[in-house]
């Protein structure tokens, strides 16, 4: 993948602002509706060229991380105010 990591996929509610905060940070986001299954989204991810992806389901993150392999970095994104902590890999 080639793209600049100044591009991701986000795919979760846009009501809590995350895509909004990305985008003022700077990043330009590919917006995807929550409840877009793991190929799907890697499907996008790949289309798209993007090197990142923010998700605000730590399982549909876990799947996607594993169908991109190493190409694309997936992270989750939560609104607690603490340290995440993943779920387990294989859920």
């Amino acid at each position: 993948m080639s793209a600049s990591a100044s591009r991701l996929v986000f795919c979760g509610d846009v009501e809590g602002g995350v895509p909004r905060v990305l985008r003022d940070s700077g990043l330009e986001v590919v917006l995807l509706e929550p409840g877009v299954s793991a190929d799907p989204l890697a499907a996008v991810a790949v289309q798209e060229d993007v090197e990142l992806v923010a998700v605000v389901d730590s399982n549909l993150g876990a799947k996607a991380a594993r169908a991109l392999g190493n190409d694309v970095v997936v992270f989750w994104v939560t609104s607690a105010t603490g340290p995440s902590s993943p779920s387990p890999a294989g859920n």
